[in-house]
């Protein structure tokens, strides 16, 4: 049976000078449908590297630009509802211009915000999202500007 590849990041923005777990760091997520939350990702296109999909897909998902860390490079793995396997790839990445807004392309998402980097484990739903989270942020943290 056939697999499928999506690529996407985790991106982050800190409205302060420096990196540090605080009340100013913030993470974008985007809404699938209407009750999903998660980081922004889509499909391989043609002969795509992963890197080139996650940024096409983040800026058309949520309008951002965004710069990716790849020393931060997670893959998971599920099988989807038709029982096809799903590869999704994840970087780290923080916005080109971090005062900008997410800008939902509502024929992929149906909403895009940035959320407080501490209280995101309500929102985000799909199996192993949270504990990915977890290791994008401390990555993040620790990663030198």
């Amino acid at each position: 049976m056939e697999s499928l590849k999506s690529c996407g990041a985790i991106v982050f923005r800190c409205l302060e000078s420096k990196k540090v777990y605080s009340e100013k760091l913030e993470v974008l997520l985007v809404r699938y449908g209407q009750h999903h939350w998660g980081f922004p990702k889509g499909h391989v296109e043609g002969s795509e590297s992963d890197e080139d999909t996650a940024l096409r897909e983040i800026k058309e998902e949520t309008g951002l630009d965004v710069v990716l860390d790849t020393s931060f490079r997670k893959v998971t793995n599920y099988k989807n509802r038709g029982g096809r396997l799903k590869w999704n790839v994840f970087f780290v990445g923080e916005p080109k211009s971090p005062n900008s807004p997410p800008v939902p392309q509502l024929s992929e998402v149906s909403d895009a915000k940035w959320f407080d980097a501490f209280a995101v484990e309500s929102l985000v739903t799909f199996p192993g999202d949270y504990e990915l989270y977890l290791e994008a942020l401390e990555h993040y943290c620790s990663f030198p500007k």
